[in-house]
């Protein structure tokens, strides 16, 4: 329960921080939640791309393990 409660706090802190760095920004309030909730409106093109590399890799390796 009690690493429960820790994990939350740190979310709801981690959470706040992103809000307010946007707030910061000058982004508005529905903006800075949208930023929040969903990190891919956020990824440049060259982010997205190590991102999808990153995931055809992963899954190239686990599949290659499942094949052994």
């Amino acid at each position: 329960m009690k690493n429960l409660a820790i994990a939350m706090f740190i979310l709801i802190c981690l959470i706040s921080f992103m809000l307010g760095i946007d707030k910061m920004m000058g982004l508005g309030v529905g903006d800075a939640i949208r930023n929040a909730t969903n990190p891919f409106y956020v990824m440049h093109i060259a982010e997205m791309m190590v991102f999808y590399v990153l995931i055809a890799h992963t899954a190239r390796a686990s599949n290659s393990w499942l094949l052994q």
